[in-house]
């Protein structure tokens, strides 16, 4: 199931890339199709379903021990991931375009139900932003005070960064899982 669910989701996260490099525009339908993913997802179990749940994913541990279990902890992760979508549609979204907080939104409700907490979130902005940063550098598309001298497509980097996030992330369960065997 989880697997099902992170292909939609990538997949998702790949059209509206590809959508916005061409045409600076992503259809609604992109964002309808991942948050009913989702909504499937967290109906048919979520993170219990999740390989290593929410108690082996690292930051999550805290949660799940003060919450006294992974249903409890699970509450509190989507309620996190609501306080980011309400963030970034409300105050982010001014300073980079909607489909831009719609794709941070949509990110943030897979993080939270693969068990990832508000850290995660705020390491998948970061690394989205470094990303853009280190490219159009590259590219020399930044003038002083780090502004871009021509507007690009933020959401290929939104992208990568959580293909990134997601393989890094589930490395780390599997390195979790193989390091409780191990002792």
């Amino acid at each position: 199931m989880l697997i099902a669910y992170s292909i939609i989701t990538c997949g998702c996260l790949i059209a509206a890339s590809v959508s916005d490099i061409r045409s600076h525009k992503v259809a609604d339908l992109v964002w309808y199709v991942m948050a009913f993913n989702t909504l499937i997802f967290l109906i048919c179990g979520g993170m219990a379903s999740a390989p290593g749940a929410v108690a082996e994913t690292g930051s999550a541990i805290g949660t799940v021990a003060a919450a006294g279990s992974v249903a409890e902890a699970g509450a509190g992760l989507l309620l996190e991931a609501l306080l980011i979508i309400f963030i970034q549609e409300r105050v982010m979204s001014r300073y980079y375009g909607r489909a831009d907080s719609h794709a941070f939104s949509c990110c943030a409700l897979y993080q939270a139900a693969t068990g990832c907490c508000l850290e995660a979130h705020i390491m998948h902005m970061a690394v989205s932003l470094v990303l853009l940063t280190a490219i159009q550098a590259a590219f020399g598309n930044i003038e002083h005070g780090l502004r871009l001298k021509r507007p690009v497509p933020f959401i290929p980097y939104i992208t990568l960064a959580f293909i990134f996030q997601s393989v890094m992330i589930g490395r780390a369960v599997e390195f979790n899982r193989l390091l409780y065997w191990s002792i």
